[in-house]
């Protein structure tokens, strides 16, 4: 099985960018971090600017179960009916 987190917001500005993605699980909670990027020194125009991504989530070899997916603070469950393991 493969699974993606659809994330949306904005942007501060219209020079700011999608920056790293990185990924830790502990026991049944994964936490996502999305961290952006900004050029120095650059004039940017001053409005939100809304984004979407799709993150790939890591969830290889996790047992069947409820799981909590946790991106920069915002919570969301899902369940495994069937373990995610290769035989």
């Amino acid at each position: 099985l493969q699974m993606t987190a659809h994330i949306t917001g904005n942007y501060p500005d219209g020079c700011t960018g999608l920056g790293t993605v990185t990924q830790e699980r502990v026991e049944n909670i994964i936490t996502i971090t999305v961290e952006t990027t900004r050029p120095a020194d650059m004039m940017c125009t001053q409005a939100l600017v809304p984004f979407a991504e799709n993150v790939s989530v890591d969830i290889h070899g996790l047992l069947a179960g409820e799981y909590s997916v946790i991106v920069n603070g915002v919570e969301a469950t899902f369940t495994l009916d069937s373990d995610n393991v290769l035989p």
